[in-house]
């Protein structure tokens, strides 16, 4: 895992020998403002230049703090707690800055395309027995398959989730789990707000909400299995 110059996550799960696996394959975490605009919620520019953190440079992390803007002047503060195999993931905007629109924070997990390059016939085989598992906020379970197009928006199969996880052949069959600490609740989306097949990218959301959580305590824990 790493955090890059604009304050984006790389996390890469490692194959049978070790080796990092393909970019596509990697997870992108994603701090993200989000402006109110006339066509819907839209990601606000990150301001790399504006990066800061008051931690010193280490390989062996326990908890990490930085800040960064948007265009507008918004800046948000992400935290990143450590506790061995288990990562947790949470922040909040600090300063709304010039920007006249109603703008919330999210942390964006971005699967990309681990099947890239794959023939369709390859890649049906190949995830048969993938899956993304879920657990609602009413404690009703549920799961589909990777392959065959999903709309995520479907707020009766995909309400708010307390818990994800995504099984795939090409991350070494690990069980990559998300869970919400909190009353705050997980979000599956499509990537470009279409049904679509996860094999070809989903991300799981991950919102602030001010009223619930006025000092940025609530978590979205990353685990392993």
């Amino acid at each position: 895992m790493g955090i890059k110059s604009d304050g984006i996550i790389e996390l890469e799960i490692k194959d049978k020998n070790g080796a990092r696996m393909s970019f596509t394959k990697s997870i992108l975490i994603v701090p993200t403002i989000m402006a109110d605009g006339e066509k819907g919620w839209y990601p606000l520019t990150r301001i790399r230049e504006s990066m800061s953190t008051t931690d010193k440079p280490t390989d062996e992390p326990k908890k990490l703090t930085y800040r960064g803007k948007a265009t507008g002047g918004a800046e948000y503060e992400m935290v990143v707690d450590f506790d061995r195999d288990k990562i947790s993931f949470g922040g909040k905007i600090v300063d709304k800055g010039e920007t006249k629109k109603p703008i919330k924070f999210q942390i964006r997990c971005k699967f990309q395309q681990p099947y890239k390059g794959t023939s369709e016939a390859n890649a049906k085989k190949s995830t048969a027995r993938d899956s993304i598992k879920y657990l609602k906020m009413d404690k009703k379970k549920g799961s589909c398959g990777i392959f065959e197009s999903i709309d995520f928006s479907d707020e009766a199969t995909f309400g708010p989730l307390s818990f994800i996880e995504v099984e795939m052949k090409n991350y070494m069959d690990h069980g990559l789990t998300f869970r919400s600490e909190g009353t705050i609740p997980l979000l599956l989306e499509n990537p470009s707000k279409v049904a679509s097949p996860p094999m070809d990218g989903f991300v799981i959301v991950f919102e602030h909400d001010p009223a619930k959580d006025p000092k940025g305590d609530a978590r979205m824990v990353f685990e392993l299995k």
